[in-house]
């Protein structure tokens, strides 16, 4: 017979009531990000001169630690984010975004964006490594889902299709109603998934580590998020092959007919 969990165990915490469970979650926000904000105002304070002139070997190796204290950061959002999914904690607002001004945000930050994460749009000769084209709807197009929720499934989406896609490949981003519904569809042309694997959504799928360059980012992670986030909104997800290893992404969520504030 297994001898039961402490009350603090991290285990029963998804079995406790909502004021504990909030109280949980607040303690693992502490203590994971707590750090990182120290770590990151360190390396801010040392970029600015304050301890001292640097060298440019040592701003290039600070570089190289922000960068990885960004990366950390972002995977720590993510967990943290489907903590508060899993405890129960995270309930869909009574409000509509519109997808189009998101759109045209991400649109203005692709190209630092892609610069970041070790593409380019071109290399030296002229030819495209990495085609991103975000077809913005002529209209705005209101779908029933807080602003930060939306936001977060658009990167996530977004970031995890650019690291699984080929050099030379392209990928297209869109929106666009279907009656009752807002469809946002992401496709890459050509993929690192060997024959078109593309079970990106399956619970507790991983997928092979060489396929993210730099050794991985928070793939699965944020590809389970969006999943959290789709499911709370009443909304579905399918993927589909694209030729030999190409595929796409596309999600359905309810459309809302104009604005909605929060209530």
């Amino acid at each position: 017979m297994k001898p039961p969990l402490p009350a603090d165990s991290f285990f029963r915490a998804p079995r406790l009531g909502g004021a504990l469970k909030k109280e949980f979650y607040n303690s693992l926000s502490h203590i994971f990000r707590g750090p990182l904000m120290g770590a990151s105002g360190y390396v801010d304070y040392l970029f600015k001169g304050y301890a001292g002139p640097l060298t440019g070997e040592q701003l290039k190796q600070l570089a190289r630690v922000r960068e990885s204290i960004n990366r950390l950061a972002g995977v720590t959002d993510a967990f943290l984010d489907l903590a508060a999914f899993d405890l129960g904690l995270i309930q869909p607002a009574r409000c509509s975004s519109d997808i189009r001004s998101m759109l045209e945000g991400m649109a203005a930050d692709m190209a630092p964006d892609i610069r970041h994460r070790g593409f380019s749009c071109r290399e030296a000769g002229g030819r495209p490594l990495l085609a991103v084209d975000i077809s913005i709807p002529s209209q705005p197009l209101y779908v029933s889902m807080d602003f930060h929720w939306l936001q977060t499934l658009l990167r996530e989406l977004a970031a995890n299709v650019m690291l699984l896609a080929e050099d030379a490949s392209s990928i297209t981003i869109s929106a666009r109603p279907r009656r009752s519904k807002t469809e946002i569809v992401i496709s890459c042309s050509a993929s690192r998934l060997e024959d078109g694997n593309i079970r990106l959504f399956r619970p507790f799928y991983r997928l092979p580590e060489r396929i993210y360059p730099q050794g991985g980012r928070r793939g699965g992670l944020g590809m389970s998020l969006v999943r959290r986030i789709i499911g709370l909104h009443g909304g579905a997800v399918k993927t589909a092959r694209c030729g030999r290893t190409g595929f796409s992404v596309t999600v359905t969520l309810a459309r809302a007919r104009q604005p909605q504030r929060g209530g």
